[in-house]
């Protein structure tokens, strides 16, 4: 990242500053209008987890929705990073069962749930982490649902050129108005494609979901089913089951 960009935060120790971070950010309004930035916004970078809504719109393209009658919490959980607490672990073995899979057609990779409890009481117990645990089984779930609406094999779903990453690509480059190049494209912590693109782009796109094929559908959804994954006790503010917007 360019040290022109700002310094945005800094790490001290004491009373010595023993770290800066330097960043850019950019906070687009609803008619894609620039309130805020800092930095080089035009900079290429991975958005990653970022885009989770926008990968699960190759479902919508591909028909698994419909075709499996996918319920609001699978597409919560699609377009989510959980947190390999029990329901989610049991919302995505149900996800693939749904599909006509197993957990076994994972290969997200395994890591301890990132929630705490979560993680003490599955070391506590003896078990190792699987790839349910994975922050990013859900997502997977529904790219393996997409797979499986294609009719092409399971196997080897997160490499670039299977028809699946195939269709999240042009998925992404619909939203965005973005053509993804293969020179910026990377490998995701949980072993799928991650493209490079400016800084502003997912933001920018935001605004112009309601009028795209299917993303209306991704958009609203899940939300019924947000506080499901999410457990009262977690939520910060007594009014935020009220004050939710989406």
């Amino acid at each position: 990242m360019s040290d022109a960009n700002p310094v945005l935060a800094e790490q001290t120790r004491g009373s010595f500053v023993e770290n800066r971070h330097r960043g850019a950010f950019v906070v687009i309004d609803a008619s894609g209008t620039v309130i805020a930035s800092a930095g080089d916004i035009d900079a290429a970078i991975f958005p990653r987890s970022a885009i989770k809504s926008m990968q699960a719109l190759a479902m919508v393209g591909a028909g698994s929705i419909d075709r499996f009658a996918l319920t609001d919490e699978e597409l919560a959980l699609a377009c989510a990073s959980h947190q390999g607490e029990d329901f989610h672990v049991s919302g995505v073995t149900a996800f693939l069962a749904h599909v006509g899979l197993t957990p076994a057609a994972l290969e997200c990779g395994a890591h301890a749930p990132t929630y705490a409890p979560a993680r003490d009481a599955l070391r506590a117990s003896g078990a190792r982490p699987t790839p349910l645990h994975n922050n990013c089984s859900g997502k997977h779930s529904g790219m393996l649902s997409v797979a499986r609406a294609l009719g092409v094999p399971t196997e080897n779903y997160v490499e670039r050129d299977h028809p699946v990453q195939v269709a999240v690509r042009r998925a992404i480059e619909a939203v965005t108005g973005t053509t993804l190049s293969e020179d910026r494209c990377g490998r995701d912590g949980c072993s799928i494609p991650t493209w490079a693109a400016p800084c502003a782009t997912s933001p920018r796109a935001l605004p112009a979901w309601p009028p795209a094929p299917g993303c209306r559908l991704i958009w609203q959804r899940p939300r019924s089913a947000f506080l499901t994954l999410l457990p009262p006790t977690r939520i910060s503010s007594p009014g935020l089951t009220t004050s939710i917007r989406w």
